[in-house]
């Protein structure tokens, strides 16, 4: 009889001692601030709206986003541990991958074939992209704008061309175009916008239209991934919802993102039509990755099997997310 009254109470202990863990645990998860890191940019609205429409808060999570200046600083904050998430293109995230950050891509939330600009000023010589040999080119490095500029070189059959990259951060290049520090720039909105708005409209657009889909996504480390596969997945079913409520009210959205991020409302109107918002993992992105590690073996920046595109994505977040259909309303 003591026996079986020993069993049950330690039963009952082990019962209460999970109760509690448990308890304490949902209080963790109910009092934890998520911080995404965020580019300052139109591309972002996604994230801009799941927090004003408090859609975040309806999946229970608490989020801080923080605004950065391009994908390539909201990674690096990510690399620093200031943040759990970030935004960034797919170019961003192989370009962290080669430095040996092993971060993966959860999902894109938005896909657009004309965020990237490749400029020179209407009063320069430069007419053509075969005007650019021996000449200086301004970009980010171990970004879309690199990528972009090679992308458009090889499809003008002009791979052997020999150029001058000047390497520069995003918020330095409309200036290097406009005091003839460099002879074009290769760059993503809105400073290609701001490049127009500066010359009155006086810069000529080398680049190729459709020649490249930039996708903006949400990636992690990979170790906080693993994680946290359940977190991500509730991030990504406020991104979905979020991306109905920007097709439901564009202008409503167009007004909330400019506001947040302190952009004008012509510039958002200048680059709204061009983007595609939708949580996915897309054919287009699947591409673009898998022609950007092609890209990095060739050009001799990483080792031919260091990056396989199982190793880039972790699908698991996405794919749950997608499998529980919560109406916006």
């Amino acid at each position: 009889m003591r026996a079986g009254r020993g069993v049950l109470l330690a039963g009952i202990v082990a019962v209460c001692l999970f109760t509690v863990t448990q308890s304490v645990r949902n209080q963790e998860r109910a009092d934890k601030v998520i911080r995404i890191a965020v580019s300052k940019t139109a591309l972002s609205a996604p994230l801009i709206i799941a927090e004003q429409q408090g859609l975040f808060a309806r999946f229970g999570l608490k989020v801080e986003l923080i605004q950065m200046k391009g994908g390539v600083r909201c990674a690096q904050l990510l690399n620093q541990g200031m943040a759990e998430y970030a935004t960034a293109s797919e170019s961003v995230l192989l370009a962290e991958r080669r430095r040996q950050h092993d971060l993966v891509l959860l999902a894109s939330f938005v896909e657009s074939d004309n965020d990237l600009k490749l400029l020179s000023l209407a009063s320069s010589p430069i007419q053509a992209i075969a005007d650019l040999s021996q000449r200086r080119v301004g970009m980010t490095p171990g970004s879309a704008s690199e990528f972009y500029f090679d992308a458009v070189v090889i499809a003008s059959g002009l791979r052997s061309m020999q150029v001058n990259k000047v390497y520069l951060t995003s918020d330095k290049l409309d200036s290097a175009l406009l005091s003839g520090e460099v002879d074009a720039v290769s760059v993503w909105e809105p400073h290609g916008y701001y490049a127009y708005a500066q010359t009155s409209g006086q810069v000529r657009e080398l680049g190729i239209p459709g020649v490249y889909t930039l996708s903006f996504n949400l990636i992690s480390q990979r170790a906080y991934a693993e994680q946290n596969t359940d977190e991500a997945r509730r991030l990504l079913s406020a991104l979905n919802l979020a991306t109905q409520w920007i097709h439901d009210h564009p202008e409503r959205a167009r007004r909330q993102v400019a506001t947040a991020l302190g952009l004008s409302h012509d510039l958002i109107h200048w680059v709204w039509d061009d983007y595609i918002f939708r949580v996915s993992l897309s054919n287009a992105l699947m591409s673009n990755l898998r022609y950007q590690m092609r890209w990095s073996q060739q050009q001799g920046k990483v080792d031919g099997g260091s990056m396989e595109l199982s190793h880039v994505i972790d699908q698991r977040p996405f794919e749950r997310a997608m499998q529980t259909e919560v109406p916006l309303q």
